[in-house]
């Protein structure tokens, strides 16, 4: 009987620890360390809500959710026009603004969280690209394993 409990205590730890660990191999996968910054796209969905200011707003937005840690020396600004979404025909996607898009100067060890809104159908995002503003280097995401329908 103590047998039993031990296995089925073990096979409980395991799979707990199997689901925690494929969450952060998730992340992991979707961040990129850019120049000092850590950058994390977390989630792309499409955006319903709409605000009472909107006088016509777009049929189709999409939300990025954004988390950015400074691991630099110096304070870093990142903003949502540092990012760009295209899509499958290579065009860059129009990009739309809420309260709550990510701008923000982040200080040293500290981190940042916010949206980037973009325009268009969810399933033509081929990929979103990030453009370092110190070095102008370009780092992409392949966003099709982290649309959420």
């Amino acid at each position: 009987m103590k047998i039993k409990a031990g296995i089925l205590l073990m096979a409980s730890i395991l799979t707990f620890l199997t689901g925690c660990m494929s969450g952060n191999v998730e992340k992991q996968k979707n961040l990129k360390k850019i120049n000092g910054l850590e950058i994390t796209l977390d989630e792309i969905k499409e955006y319903k809500k709409r605000e009472n200011i909107e006088v016509d707003p777009p049929d189709k937005v999409y939300q990025v959710q954004v988390n950015v840690k400074n691991n630099s020396s110096n304070e870093r600004g990142v903003g949502s026009l540092d990012f760009k979404a295209v899509d499958k025909k290579g065009k860059e996607m129009i990009r739309y603004g809420y309260a709550d898009s990510i701008g923000e100067v982040i200080g040293i060890g500290k981190s940042i969280h916010g949206n980037i809104y973009f325009v268009g159908k969810i399933e033509d995002i081929s990929y979103i690209e990030f453009k370092d503003p110190n070095t102008s280097k370009l780092n992409k995401w392949k966003i099709k394993e982290m649309i959420v329908y």
